[in-house]
């Protein structure tokens, strides 16, 4: 691969020098030396800098690396649904919209200081708050013990699907239990991993905040805690299973608690709504299972969500779970992150454009949630989703999921999308 370097240096500026008529104010203006001191080989950065899902700038000690990335998701979606349906939840319109437009910055300095910004120029549907912060913090790692320690704001320890970035997840949106999972607030997290990197642990400290990161007294704080283990794998984890576990309590002071989540599609209305539920705590467990078998590959979440009312207030516990399963029809597999215990980037073995046609994979999931408890009549929704996947390279897919969305006791939708994506 050929490289080219990019040559950094710092120079020392001769102090100010207040000239006779400052600038506005009075205030002294910095002049210019005549000349600028002359760079020595001890001043310079050299990095080598080239392209590798993304661009990445590795310094000449290896202790600093930058990448600069990002992703395009255009979605278009048609629906069909039941008159009772359409009364019910509200007009479906077909339509398009940029789902995620983001452009991200993240490295290591110095070799134990780690950092990312992501800022995301999507969510532009009304009720999604408009553009703002997805993944934004800074750390140290390589401490004693604790490993890493990350401060900022991003996603809380909990759920695999959740956790899974949206450039790897099998389906265009995650599943009903994305909706149960707190997912970015702000706060403070220790992770690590076991020395075989066969487990995973991390635990943190979270205010509930909003998408810039900001979160007043009134908000409530919670403690967020997940860990994994591969209690199968083989030497290239083409054959593995993943088991996991993560809970969340969650003091929630004046803040209620609320779902009315969608059908799987972005587009859709939102089929049902807990409205607001006063609440002292709420306590959260998601139990996890994944499996990989060459080609093959299993996915299925149950998570238990009870909610301690405020006063004389409603209780309610609520369940959601689903099952997921895919096949490569090509000589494919998925890929599994040690790392974080999550999914990672599908790397075709024949790209399209490289004499191949990329990799072709073939979904289905089933999900459920139920909102009706101790008074509160959220409703119950079931989907049922098939989704191809192409991926021409490791960094665009095309995907196309039909869903079968069924509102229990008032009518069914069906639903067709496709999704052009391109990450780097």
């Amino acid at each position: 691969m050929n490289k080219f370097y990019l040559t950094l240096a710092l120079l020392t500026v001769p102090t100010s020098t207040s000239l006779a008529n400052g600038g506005e104010g009075g205030m002294p203006i910095t002049a210019l030396p005549d000349s600028l001191p002359e760079v020595t080989a001890d001043d310079k950065v050299n990095f080598d800098v080239y392209w590798k899902n993304g661009l990445q700038f590795i310094g000449n000690d290896g202790d600093t690396k930058i990448q600069i990335g990002g992703r395009i998701y255009n979605d278009w979606a048609w629906f069909s649904a039941d008159k009772d349906l359409k009364d019910d939840v509200g007009p479906f319109v077909n339509g398009t919209e940029m789902r995620s437009a983001r452009i991200y910055m993240k490295g290591t300095i110095d070799e134990r200081y780690f950092f990312k910004a992501n800022y995301d120029f999507g969510a532009t549907r009304p009720g999604d708050g408009g553009p703002g912060f997805k993944d934004v913090f800074m750390g140290l790692k390589k401490l004693p013990t604790i490993q890493n320690i990350q401060v900022g704001h991003f996603k809380e320890p909990i759920g695999l699907d959740v956790l899974t970035s949206s450039k790897y997840i099998t389906f265009m949106e995650r599943s009903l239990t994305g909706g149960s999972e707190p997912s970015r607030n702000t706060g403070v997290m220790v992770f690590g991993t076991q020395d075989t990197k066969r487990m995973t642990y991390a635990a943190g400290v979270f205010r509930d905040s909003n998408k810039f990161g900001l979160a007043g007294e009134d908000n409530g704080y919670a403690f967020t805690a997940r860990v994994t283990g591969l209690p199968v794998v083989n030497d290239d984890q083409t054959s593995l299973i993943h088991l996991g576990i993560g809970v969340s309590h969650r003091q929630k002071k004046d803040l209620p608690v609320s779902y009315d989540p969608r059908p799987e599609s972005h587009l859709a209305p939102r089929f049902l709504d807990t409205g607001d539920i006063a609440a002292d705590s709420q306590d959260i467990i998601g139990l996890e299972w994944a499996s990989i078998n060459g080609p093959f590959y299993t996915q299925a979440e149950y998570v238990y969500t009870d909610i301690d009312g405020k006063d004389a207030g409603p209780s309610p516990s609520f369940s959601t779970y689903y099952g997921q399963a895919s096949w490569f029809a090509t000589n494919d597999s998925k890929t599994y992150l040690n790392k974080t215990g999550t999914f990672g980037r599908v790397t075709p073995s024949s790209p399209w454009g490289d004499g191949g046609w990329g990799a072709l994979e073939f979904a289905l999931r089933y999900s459920s949630t139920d909102l009706n408890n101790d008074g509160v009549e959220g409703g119950e929704l079931s989907d049922i989703t098939f989704g191809i996947n192409w991926y021409l390279s490791s960094f665009s897919r095309l995907m196309f999921n039909y869903i079968n969305a069924d509102k229990d006791s008032v009518g069914t939708a069906d639903i067709f999308q496709v999704r052009f994506q391109i990450d780097f």
